[in-house]
């Protein structure tokens, strides 16, 4: 949905296929969870962020990881 945001003000047809399946993705899913019974659960943030490094339109970019006892969840 990210990626579709770039191209809000001149969305295509393309575009709007993308946006469809992606609510359609979330409407499937919205009753799916993770569920850990462990007392300790630590989350973490890790970011990575590159200001203004695209020499053409100034624009900075971020990327980050969060993670749930070690392992991966966005």
């Amino acid at each position: 949905m990210r990626v579709v945001g770039k191209f809000i003000a001149n969305l295509t047809r393309e575009h709007w296929s993308a946006i469809k399946r992606v609510l359609i993705y979330v409407k499937g899913t919205s009753s799916v969870a993770l569920c850990f019974e462990w007392s300790k659960l630590v989350v973490k943030c890790y970011v990575d962020l590159d200001f203004a490094s695209d020499l053409d339109k100034r624009r900075s970019t971020i990327g980050y990881v969060f993670t749930l006892i070690e392992g991966t969840i966005s």
